[in-house]
């Protein structure tokens, strides 16, 4: 989803009650699949694992669009619309105002919009649900435990065990969360809740 924003409003346009539950594994709190996540968009950007690389697609989109601009500028415009596609690249480079990417390391494919994963705050869909009275709760995921391999099955038991006995703290541990969207008053609750 491109526009986060503009998902939640449409959706809560279409039913101001709406329960909304989603799952992500675009974690912001456990350090080891942020690092492989990172890992993942930097290829995106650098070329090694997508040709064109999304860098390439912007640099080339707005070289085209923009043929006045010399190369440091086009590669400094290249650079900071890191995250934009091409219709909003080409309106923040019309009111020659550089974006600064909330994150260092968040893609997305200047063509369609299609992220490669995307490591948000949960204050940012805090934010977004906000004007719609809507409360984000956070809850842990846990790892698949069906395992041909006994050894594999023992790490992910104990590996659950753990994130499910220490509150807040397993999140950093949890491969998953799921965030549930409530309208304030709202009687449902989720099993697993977090006030993060």
């Amino acid at each position: 989803m491109y526009d986060l924003k503009r998902f939640f409003a449409g959706l809560v346009a279409i039913n101001p009650a709406l329960t909304m539950y989603f799952t992500t594994a675009s974690t912001p709190y456990n350090p080891y699949v942020k690092r492989k996540l990172r890992k993942i968009m930097d290829s995106c950007e650098t070329g090694s694992a997508l040709s064109p690389n999304y860098f390439t697609k912007r640099y080339e989109y707005i070289r085209t669009q923009f043929p006045s601009l010399n190369e440091g500028d086009l590669n400094e415009w290249a650079h900071c619309t890191r995250g934009l596609t091409f219709g909003d690249i080409n309106n923040v480079i019309q009111s020659d105002l550089k974006p600064v990417p909330s994150d260092p390391w968040n893609t997305c494919d200047p063509e369609n919009g299609n992220w490669t994963e995307r490591i948000l705050p949960i204050q940012k869909y805090r934010d977004y649900l906000e004007p719609y009275a809507y409360d984000v709760i956070v809850s842990k995921g846990f790892y698949n435990e069906q395992r041909d391999n006994l050894f594999k099955w023992a790490v992910c038991k104990c590996l659950n065990s753990l994130i499910g006995l220490t509150g807040k703290m397993g999140l950093l541990a949890a491969p998953f969360i799921i965030i549930s969207c409530l309208p304030q008053g709202s009687s449902c609750k989720s099993d697993n809740p977090l006030s993060t």
